[in-house]
Parts: structure tokens; sequence; C-alpha cells
């Protein structure tokens, strides 16, 4: 189920309406500039192949309990009333609502396979060995800042591809971003050439937003980015 979505240029699913994949409310994002490429010097790192066009650049991430006010008042279950835990109650609303969140103790939960009705016995907990950051639309692990969700018709499930614009960004955790993405997620609200970039937490996008562009030309990928 899908987390959290933030869409910068267009309010693409109001990071409040959910859809079927448990895509959910965006924000509007701050303003950023747009990446002039054309003067990156790119490093002997293998062929990143054509370009396939300009796409709008939105983020996601899941829902952490840790950004949520207690007290812990509401519980969480699973689709057999097995109790799973007791989390403040805006947290277990975001949860419904976004499909998907992340526990204090680092759990993560994912919507079962059953309705939540008026309640919240719908959750299973994710293999935390496996799902680390929750869970894409193929049954997949989502990694933070290499997952993207897509138009399928446009960059199919599994499509590696390289962006020169996001090639050198520094990320939250003390890494470089060396450009390499790849779709392993869709949304109701991504269409054509529109991507949506996981970055695990709402912190990281906070963090991210003011130097990263909100439109970013995308390469097949090629050697660089099999």
């Amino acid at each position: 189920m899908r987390p959290v979505r933030l869409a910068p240029l267009v309010l693409s699913i109001p990071l409040a309406c959910a859809t079927a994949n448990g895509d959910t409310e965006a924000d509007t994002a701050s303003s950023q500039t747009t990446a002039d490429t054309s003067t990156r010097t790119a490093p002997p790192a293998g062929d990143p192949g054509a370009s396939i066009g300009v796409f709008d650049l939105t983020y996601y991430w899941v829902s952490h309990e840790a950004d949520f006010d207690p007290p812990a008042s509401t519980t969480i279950g699973t689709c057999a009333g097995q109790r799973i835990a007791t989390v403040p109650a805006g947290f277990a609303r975001a949860l419904k609502l976004e499909g998907s969140g992340k526990l204090l103790d680092d759990r993560v939960v994912n919507i079962g396979g059953c309705g939540c009705g008026d309640g919240y016995d719908c959750f299973a907990v994710l293999d935390p060995a496996r799902f680390v950051w929750g869970q894409g639309s193929r049954g997949n692990a989502l990694v933070p800042y290499l997952s993207i969700a897509t138009d399928t018709s446009v960059l199919p499930f599994g499509t590696s591809v390289y962006a020169p614009g996001l090639d050198g960004v520094a990320l939250p955790d003390g890494r470089t971003h060396d450009g390499c993405l790849r779709a392993a997620d869709v949304g109701g609200g991504i269409e054509g050439t529109h991507v949506d970039w996981f970055v695990g937490l709402k912190g990281n996008y906070r963090q991210l937003d003011a130097n990263v562009p909100e439109r970013v030309e995308l390469l097949e990928g090629g050697t660089r980015c099999p």
C-alpha cells in the first residue's frame, strides 16, 4: 500500500483522499529551482543511456508514530483482531488513510487483507528483515532514495533510470546520491511524465527539498544504473 505523498508542483493526491493503493494526501512543497543539468560533468561510471524526457518530481514517505502527539490511546490490530500496538489516535487515522507506517519500535505495519471499516483491526506487521521501509505495489521492499512510483505505461515496474539532477545531492543519511532510481511503486496521482520519490520519512523530505529540483531529466540508465 502506498504511504504519504507530497506533490510540490501539482496537488496530485490531496503527504486527503486515499486511493485503493493506500495513496494519501499531498502537501504543497516549497519552491524549488529547476536543475540545469547541461553543466554537469558525469563521472566515468558507465553510460547512462539516452534521455527519456523531463519529469515532474514529487516525494512520498511512510508515516512515523514519532511525528504524532501522545497519548497512545488507540489500539491497532490484525484482521483477526490480534493487538499490534496502542498508538496516538492521529497516527492510527494516518495509517488507515495512508496504508502503512512505522511504529516507535521500528516495526512497519501495512493494510492487511481486510477492510478497516469503523475500526483499526485491518493491519499486518511486515517482516522487518525484508521490509524495513514498507512495501511497494508488487509486494516488493521499498528503498529510500532509490524507489520511485511511476506511471507504468511510461516507466514500467522494475525500470532503472539515471537522474543527472540528483547525482551528487547530499542525502540525510550522510551518503551522496548517485542519480540512480528504480520504478518500484504506483500511485493514483502519478500520471505521464511524473515520478514520486520515496525518501523514507517526512523529515528527510524537509532536509532535501531546498536542494532538489522539482523537474528532473531521466535517462535510460544504461550501464550506470543497470
